[in-house]
């Protein structure tokens, strides 16, 4: 995982500030979180997921 993964919250890619993801998450009341790996994310996002990417269900 890299410093700025793609966030995915509720099946919707979500722009957040650079190095601010944690501060991003905190806002949310998570449901589930899935880490989709480096390998996985470039595979569907091409270089977009370089850092991995962070899915997140939200209640």
């Amino acid at each position: 995982m890299g410093e700025n993964p793609l966030l995915e919250v509720d099946y919707v890619i979500t722009n957040y500030s650079e190095n601010t993801l944690l501060e991003t998450l905190e806002k949310l009341t998570i449901k589930d979180i899935q880490i989709i790996p480096k390998q996985k994310s470039v595979g569907l996002f091409g270089k977009r997921g370089v850092d991995g990417m962070i899915k997140v269900l939200t209640r």
